[in-house]
């Protein structure tokens, strides 16, 4: 019996994290600052605006943010030693480089 899978998604009020948010166990959120207390309120799980351990029980992340958020996604993914997914576009060449090193325990797709 497989473990039920528990995502963290970044970039969640974007269009790509709506959907995932419709489909998927979204556990918690991640967006950057300045969404407003009406959008958040429109999710079922909580979202912060910090990259932090918010979601203690998360076996995967699923980004569709910036840039800068599939930076730091990729950092909590490294901490929590659990799988990153990236639908970010707008990665530089350093950023996709970065990605391609996978750390001991991560897996990046």
């Amino acid at each position: 019996m497989s473990a039920e899978l528990k995502i963290c998604l970044v970039g969640a009020t974007g269009r790509m994290g709506r959907e995932i948010a419709q489909r998927a166990n979204v556990v918690c959120g991640v967006v950057e600052s300045g969404v407003s207390e009406e959008v958040l309120a429109e999710f079922e799980f909580p979202i912060s605006t910090a990259f932090n351990k918010n979601c203690p029980d998360i076996n995967v992340i699923i980004d569709f943010s910036t840039p800068a958020g599939t930076e730091k996604a990729r950092a909590l993914a490294t901490e929590l030693s659990v799988p990153l997914l990236v639908g970010t576009t707008g990665l530089d060449e350093v950023q996709l480089s970065a990605l391609s090193i996978h750390d001991e325990g991560v897996l990046v797709f």
